[in-house]
């Protein structure tokens, strides 16, 4: 059988982040991984042994939390779509963001000595250390310290807590101050506490910055946290994409 989506993926992801930053698995249509590459690049990129990889299931893996999402895809690839992605995870053994973009394809196998199975393989490559990601995912926005452990960000001697950069985020969505108390039940007062801390703290980053939207549109905190609103949750987020769109 020529297997177009697999040599295709292989050799355009290869291209761009080398052989050891590329992985895959393949799954049966209950969602139970069955095979991997056998160098375990697949299994490392998602935190497990060889091992642990077969036999398990989304449950299992960094994007746990995406189960129903990642249903949703595989039934489209079981209509014999090709489903594209990028995806950001918290690594369970480096304490890390990683980023990663990938390709699923339904692809039926046979040999002599078995009937065919039909089976769903995704491969991804590892663009973290391409990109310059990893513990740095916020700190490249702006040169902001991250304690990943306190859940909080240092600029210079002040603190900006993990609910300061929610709060943020809805800010910059040009949600109203109301709103975001509402949303995330706290009062309006100290939501105003919040936002006026923030440009005190932000804003002398850079005088040439008139206010707050343009100083994170600037240097890309508004782009991360459009990303992801919350970066210390520890939940991945999955978006599809058609094309190559990644490239």
């Amino acid at each position: 059988m020529i297997r177009v989506h697999w040599e295709h993926y292989k050799k355009v992801f290869e291209n761009v982040v080398g052989h050891e930053n590329v992985g895959w698995m393949a799954k049966d249509l209950s969602g139970h991984i069955v095979n991997a590459d056998d160098s375990g690049r697949f299994a490392r990129m998602v935190g497990l042994s060889q091992s642990e990889l077969i036999g398990s299931t989304i449950a299992d893996l960094p994007w746990s939390n995406l189960e129903e999402y990642v249903r949703l895809a595989d039934s489209l690839v079981r209509l014999g779509e090709v489903r594209e992605m990028t995806a950001i995870y918290w690594h369970p053994l480096a304490d890390e963001w990683r980023r990663v973009v990938g390709a699923k394809w339904l692809e039926e196998e046979s040999s002599e000595d078995t009937d065919s199975t039909t089976l769903i393989y995704c491969m991804i490559m590892n663009v973290s250390e391409f990109l310059g990601l990893g513990k740095k995912v916020v700190e490249l926005y702006a040169g902001l310290a991250v304690d990943w452990k306190k859940e909080q960000i240092i600029l210079n001697s002040d603190i900006i807590s993990r609910a300061d950069l929610v709060c943020l985020s809805y800010y910059l969505e040009h949600t109203g101050q109301a709103e975001i108390a509402k949303t995330m039940n706290v009062s309006l007062k100290t939501v105003e506490r919040r936002l006026a801390r923030l440009k005190h703290i932000l804003l002398p980053m850079d005088k040439s910055c008139s206010n707050l939207y343009e100083l994170c549109r600037k240097h890309g905190i508004r782009s991360a946290l459009e990303e992801k609103r919350d970066w210390f949750d520890r939940l991945a987020v999955i978006r599809s994409i058609s094309n190559g769109q990644w490239l």
